[in-house]
């Protein structure tokens, strides 16, 4: 019991913020326009990840729900990768190596949020197959399916 409240507990807390983040990318809570790096849309987009995220924690006893919620938190996490992949300026990217300049930083970063997007591209079609094969196997015994 200790756990599955802990759980529920990350879950919620995970919910709320990301309605926070939500509310603020639609303009909801105000804040600065030249805060954001990133479209709104990728910035509610990773609001509702962490919605997302909350709800496989606090559904975790719905078997076939919870795939489902993971199949669109990779979907989602897939685009934000791809998303800094391919829209972003190499100069945008604030971090990296030291001793590399900051066009040479952020094309390291933009190739590695590549190679995120295609790892995440790879684990969404693993669960989407996973997700149809379970789908056609016969319920559990008083399982929800």
């Amino acid at each position: 019991m200790r756990k599955e409240g802990s759980r529920i507990l990350g879950g919620v807390i995970a919910l709320i913020v990301g309605l926070f983040v939500i509310l603020v990318a639609t303009g909801v809570i105000g804040s600065d326009e030249a805060a954001f790096r990133a479209p709104r849309w990728v910035i509610g987009l990773c609001g509702a990840l962490f919605v997302v995220a909350g709800l496989v924690g606090v559904t975790a006893r719905y078997r076939m729900l919870r795939r489902i919620l993971v199949v669109v938190l990779l979907a989602a996490l897939f685009v934000v990768a791809a998303w800094a992949c391919v829209f972003t300026k190499a100069e945008s990217w604030t971090v990296g190596l030291p001793f590399l300049s900051r066009r040479a930083n952020g094309l390291i970063a933009k190739t590695l949020a590549g190679f995120g997007a295609v790892v995440l591209l790879w684990m969404l079609i693993t669960a989407v197959r996973r997700l149809r094969v379970d789908r056609d196997l016969p319920k559990e015994p008083g399982g929800d399916g």
